[in-house]
């Protein structure tokens, strides 16, 4: 194939249907060498191109074991139709057996997640994370056996790949990412559960659902204080939200949590040793001692 394939020029009638999933190519200029040696040289860049319902495209690089890696990035349709040159037989030969392989794994490992024979799904979801370490499924799918395993050492180290991932946060693992929020809390890793909400807030501020479950670690963690600080955020956005009324309820009868007793202890006390220096301070005067 050359390596300079032909412009195809940008008319209505060209374009790249919706819903769409493909292999492009796209020429780029790579400076290479140096000093004396240095120069340019073409090279052809490989990108899994998909278009969604809405017709909205996104690329993302091609990994070495040919497999769409990283966050997908958007871009304009006019780039994809005169700049990528469609690649079918890498598509067909290499990408479309590899994710084939891919997927198979995670669903055998999610079938043995399932019927709670651990160990195979250990095996199954590792097998596929060989194949792309930041599949958000395996991820998850291998984060939620170790779970269940009681392995919550493993269970952490596996969270830490999830929360970096901005895909663990999209809709379309909305209840993979519910199931593990509650595993987390249920298992009292609070600090994670906390850390992991907060991340998932930083991509969405208007869930009145994650502002609920971010409470409900709060309140889990005897932080009463910023439990009922999110209760708040989520009825304003939801103001029949009935759980979280009821979860508010319960926080207003308990009284202070032990760190805001702490507080007012401690505020207490100084408020204490200030009234007593000043009453010494008034001693000292009244019986004329310097």
């Amino acid at each position: 194939m050359p390596m300079n394939p032909p412009k195809v020029a940008s008319t209505e009638t060209t374009t790249i249907p919706h819903p769409f999933t493909g292999v492009f190519s796209e020429i780029v200029t790579k400076t290479v060498g140096f000093g004396a040696t240095k120069r340019k040289e073409k090279i052809k860049k490989l990108w899994f191109l998909e278009r969604d319902e809405q017709g909205t495209t996104f690329i993302r690089p091609l990994s070495k074991n040919y497999l769409p890696s990283g966050e997908p990035k958007e871009i304009p349709l006019t780039r994809a139709v005169e700049d990528f040159f469609p690649e079918p037989n890498i598509y067909m030969s290499r990408v479309a057996p590899a994710m084939a392989q891919l997927e198979q794994a995670v669903a055998e490992g999610d079938e043995h997640r399932s019927k709670d024979e651990h160990y195979s799904a250990e095996f199954s979801y590792k097998e596929a994370l060989s194949i792309d370490e930041f599949h958000i499924r395996a991820n998850f799918g291998l984060a939620l056996t170790y779970v269940s395993m009681g392995d919550l050492e493993k269970a952490k180290h596996t969270f830490r790949t999830l929360v970096t991932l901005e895909g663990s946060f999209h809709e379309s693992h909305k209840h993979l990412f519910n199931e593990f929020g509650i595993a987390l809390r249920r298992n009292e890793l609070y600090r994670e559960s906390l850390e992991y909400y907060l991340r998932a807030l930083k991509l969405c501020k208007t869930d009145e659902n994650l502002l609920f479950n971010l409470a409900r670690a709060c309140f889990d963690n005897k932080d009463y204080e910023h439990a009922i600080e999110f209760l708040g955020k989520a009825l304003d956005l939801k103001p029949e939200f009935k759980e979280a009324k009821m979860l508010l309820n319960a926080i207003e009868k308990l009284g202070p949590s032990p760190q805001e007793q702490q507080g007012q202890e401690q505020q207490e006390l100084e408020q204490g040793q200030q009234e007593l220096q000043g009453q010494e301070s008034e001693d000292k005067v009244v019986n004329g001692t310097p």
